[in-house]
């Protein structure tokens, strides 16, 4: 009969490296974890690769500290052992935030990722719910942190809430809600792709399709039914906020098509100036899919922020390495939809170092991967504008049957 985890020695002989992860290994949290779970490779010293490791690796700003050599490949030693002590500390600090009995229900039920049926999607899930909720405890001296509080409609949850009252004795709360979609991974894939970020009619689409196989390029519909699911979702977690109280819809678009600026997907979707669905009501309620955008989203969602990871966020478990983006016609990781107009900006600065991000912008329309063998390049750029701009699909496409 094989041995439990806990019945045998934690791997690692540097207690200070791997403190906190010593202790949930003994106290047998991780008994039940998958031999290929992440966590558990990167703690056996076995790991040997990553999902989506091409995005992440592509996302890197490149520091000093970064475990991605000259020839774009990752060095794992490094990268195992810099992530499981950040992990640890991780682990560590959501304990002291949310008590050892929520700690071990996440690690047990969420982190775990399915268990024997492991799914790294999940765990990537977890990870990102881990990585902006240490974060935020650690940007300011919170009064009150709560572990998954039943704010939303029927006892509904978003992940946290953090409460603390400012020196003129103004009442500040956040309530916290991540997101990170799953997608396959397009490792392998030799074809450039093109995703429309506006919403294009029956025709548009039709003339999207056709001028991609001119060209030779994969086409894809925009991933709408997954982001709307995710505003309602959040929707359902949230009531409408009080004075002082903000309702943050964290997603992390990391495992997409596009790295470097992935983000801008689900950024542009939102907020384009054509059918933005969060910036144009009429046409977010109105989508011909089962369940659009519901009303509730406009008045309890007081930001939406858009992002993705590097490979350093993800050896760092640090959520600010969004600030650290390289492209400069995209900058930061990251993109702030703020629906709460009466929301104090420099209060919402101070707690989240964000502020909200320029809209009306006519950039990034449409997602576009390109390969050296690709031609006509500023021909087919034209004729995408062409399309975007004469088949957008308006409100009356979506009124009038």
């Amino acid at each position: 009969m094989n041995k439990k985890r806990s019945e045998t020695p934690f791997p690692s002989k540097d207690d200070v490296i791997s403190g906190y992860l010593t202790t949930i290994w003994e106290k047998g949290w991780l008994d039940n974890y998958s031999e290929d779970h992440f966590l558990i490779k990167a703690i056996n010293d076995r790991l040997e690769d990553i999902s989506w490791a091409d995005q992440l690796v592509n996302n890197n700003a490149n520091s000093i500290y970064s475990p991605v050599s000259g020839n774009q490949k990752i060095n794992y030693k490094r990268f195992t052992s810099n992530f499981i002590t950040n992990f640890s500390n991780r682990l560590d600090t959501l304990s002291c935030c949310f008590g050892d009995k929520n700690t071990e229900k996440f690690i047990k039920d969420q982190l775990s990722a399915g268990n024997q049926k492991y799914d790294e999607n999940q765990f990537f899930e977890a990870l990102s719910e881990i990585e902006v909720l240490t974060f935020y405890a650690s940007r300011a001296k919170w009064d009150k942190i709560i572990y998954e509080p039943p704010i939303g409609e029927n006892k509904s949850n978003p992940e946290a809430s953090f409460e603390l009252y400012d020196e003129d004795g103004k009442h500040i709360k956040l309530n916290i809600e991540v997101k990170t979609p799953k997608f396959v991974n397009p490792t392998g894939t030799s074809t450039p792709l093109v995703i429309p970020n506006v919403l294009l009619t029956d025709k548009g689409r039709t003339s999207m399709r056709q001028l991609c196989d001119e060209y030779g390029f994969a086409y894809k519909d925009p991933r709408m039914t997954k982001l709307v699911a995710f505003i309602n979702s959040a929707a359902k977690k949230f009531q409408k906020p009080d004075d002082n109280e903000y309702n943050l819809l964290f997603i992390n678009w990391s495992y997409s098509d596009f790295p470097s600026n992935g983000f801008l997907e689900p950024w542009v979707l939102l907020t384009n100036e054509y059918n933005g669905i969060m910036t144009h009501p009429e046409i977010g309620k109105n989508l011909k899919l089962k369940n659009p955008i519901c009303e509730e989203a406009y008045e309890r969602i007081s930001a939406i922020i858009v992002y993705i990871s590097s490979i350093e966020q993800l050896m760092f478990v640090d959520f600010s390495h969004v600030w650290k983006g390289t492209d400069p016609a995209v900058m930061q990781h990251f993109r702030v939809l703020l629906l709460d107009d009466k929301i104090d900006k420099n209060d919402l600065f101070h707690l989240t170092q964000m502020n909200p991000s320029q809209l009306g912008q006519k950039q990034f329309l449409c997602m576009c991967s390109f390969n050296k063998t690709n031609k006509n390049l500023n021909e087919f750029n034209k004729k995408i504008t062409s399309i975007i701009e004469t088949d957008k699909l308006t409100e009356n496409d979506l009124t009038t049957d």
